[in-house]
């Protein structure tokens, strides 16, 4: 999806002026892009601190046990975007196990 969104807003910016591109390129990042970063290394944290098992849910919950206040939906977008670190390789895979009859 940020793939599809870059592309969208490159083929925007053509049409701009150079100095509209180059004022964009030269701006700090924004403050939701700077406090994401920082969020994603404490839901690293947390993740690895238990084992790499806590799904979205319990991070959410523990980051604001700890006094991390924190959207839910905002975990569940950084662990999304953040890669396929998150998953559980079987789950990933797509392995079911089923009983077969004899």
């Amino acid at each position: 999806m940020r793939a599809d969104l870059s592309g969208a807003w490159a083929s925007a910016m053509s049409e701009c002026a150079p100095s509209t591109y180059y004022a964009f390129k030269s701006r700090p990042p924004s403050t939701r892009a700077q406090r994401d970063g920082w969020l994603v290394e404490q839901i690293r944290r947390v993740h690895q601190e238990n084992y790499g098992v806590y799904g979205a849910v319990k991070v959410w919950a523990q980051l604001n046990r700890e006094g991390t206040r924190v959207a839910r939906c905002t975990v569940e977008r950084l662990m999304r975007n953040t890669g396929p670190a998150w998953c559980f390789p079987r789950a990933a895979q797509g392995v079911h196990h089923r009983t077969l009859r004899d």
